[in-house]
């Protein structure tokens, strides 16, 4: 019980603070991005700010699921996450860094390959360059049983990428009520390097999205 009121005191202090670090965002629609700025998939958002890199503009996509059947009759699925960070310097665009990820298995009836939420953004080490959070899930499963999905944490600052991984917690509705685990995940090297302002909030995302509430899947 302790450890899940550390847990929450951290998280609710992390994001107290979260606002003397988050720059001024901006969401871009499609329609409005710059014919410079290009993308993979289908368009989800845009999100640009201004730090000391210079104008920033952050596009997540995704792909639909495809769906195959192999030689041997086996199906299967795939889908495919990506995201990339431009960076404008006068009238020019550079990539400043590309993220692609997938999932490719038999198909299943629960096959999730998804950004759990936007980007977000801030600057909790006040060096002047955001860092940038990306949440998504990748599983597959036929029924309530398991496996649990795998999730991500993936951070940029500048063209340095930082990662979180493990995998989520499932709650069924007749648990409600009851603490779910802390929830399984790993820190990369790079990772536990960082500040612990920008460490802690990080694992603050993470207990946040840990849990899985299945009651959707069973109405």
């Amino acid at each position: 019980m302790r450890k899940i009121v550390l847990i929450i005191s951290i998280l609710l202090c992390v994001l107290s603070t979260c606002a003397q670090g988050i720059p001024l965002l901006k969401n871009f629609p499609l329609a409005e991005l710059p014919k410079e700025i290009s993308y993979t998939g289908e368009f989800l958002s845009c999100t640009v700010w201004a730090d000391k890199l210079g104008e920033n503009y952050l596009i997540i996509s995704q792909s639909p699921v495809h769906k195959e059947v192999l030689p041997e009759s086996t199906p299967i699925s795939s889908k495919e996450l990506y995201a990339r960070h431009y960076i404008k310097d006068g009238e020019h665009y550079s990539i400043l860094w590309q993220l692609y990820d997938f999932l490719k298995d038999g198909y299943c009836g629960m096959f999730s390959v998804d950004y759990l939420c936007e980007p977000y953004v801030n600057d909790f080490d006040r060096d002047g360059i955001c860092e940038t959070w990306l949440v998504y899930q990748l599983g597959c499963r036929s029924d309530f049983s398991g496996p649990n999905l795998t999730m991500k944490i993936i951070m940029h600052s500048g063209n340095k990428k930082y990662a979180i991984r493990g995998e989520r917690d499932m709650l069924f509705p007749q648990s409600y009520g009851i603490s779910p685990e802390l929830g399984k995940f790993q820190m990369d090297d790079n990772y536990r390097t960082l500040p612990e302002s920008v460490r802690n909030f990080g694992i603050a995302l993470w207990h946040k999205f840990q849990v899985e509430d299945l009651k959707y899947l069973m109405e």
